[in-house]
């Protein structure tokens, strides 16, 4: 998509527009004719997401998105814990599914304007059971029931989608590993630090780096 002679407009949305400084090179570099913006957000925020989409509109300025790929997530090894940048209440965990499907009537605007469809890269190699009386896992969180619990949520939310935009392509994978920093930061005490400096240096073998 990059390498192709004509001009292309791509939207990255992240958290450090510095850090991602040397991708953007590369794709300047791959294809000079291209248009690359980066939106520097938390879109680790669910309230941020819902103020993420005007700003995108206006970016498209009317034209149509080819491909909306979206990866964010987050893993929680403490449970459920609230997440005070969002309100009390709110789990971090709402993430994995609110954040990538979000409700209200701004997601549908983006699906609109997507002429051909939706990627969502997260562990869709891992859907399982849904605990029907349990969903949001406040009785029986855990890490693998959460990636199994919100990978099944999210598919069943593309068939969804997929009925409601007949026209439009919605794959739910798993590309693989990426390199983020995010088991280190998603622990505390001692668990963050194994995490940190032993779990994530001997993963790094099997990742690519975002």
């Amino acid at each position: 998509m990059y390498t192709s002679p004509t001009s292309r407009a791509i939207i990255i949305i992240g958290r450090n527009q510095t850090n991602f400084t040397h991708e953007l090179d590369n794709l300047h570099s791959l294809n000079p004719n291209g248009t690359y913006t980066f939106l520097e957000t938390d879109i680790s925020l669910i309230r941020t997401i819902d103020h993420l989409t005007p700003t995108i509109l206006t970016h498209l300025n009317g034209t149509q998105i080819d491909l909306l790929t979206i990866s964010q997530g987050y893993i929680s090894s403490s449970g459920r814990e609230p997440n005070p940048e969002e309100g009390p209440g709110i789990p971090r965990s709402s993430l994995h599914n609110y954040g990538r499907i979000p409700p209200g009537s701004e997601p549908p605007a983006l699906h609109d304007l997507t002429r051909t469809g939706s990627l969502v890269s997260s562990p869709a190699d891992k859907k399982g059971t849904i605990i029907e009386d349990d969903l949001d896992l406040e009785r029986y969180y855990s890490i693998p029931a959460s990636m199994a619990q919100f990978a099944s949520m999210t598919t069943l939310s593309f068939d969804y989608l997929a009925r409601e935009y007949p026209r439009k392509s919605f794959l739910h994978v798993f590309p693989g590993l990426t390199g983020t920093g995010l088991l280190g930061r998603s622990a505390t005490g001692v668990l963050g630090l194994v995490m940190r400096w032993v779990v994530e240096p001997v993963l790094g073998g099997f990742c690519c780096y975002a």
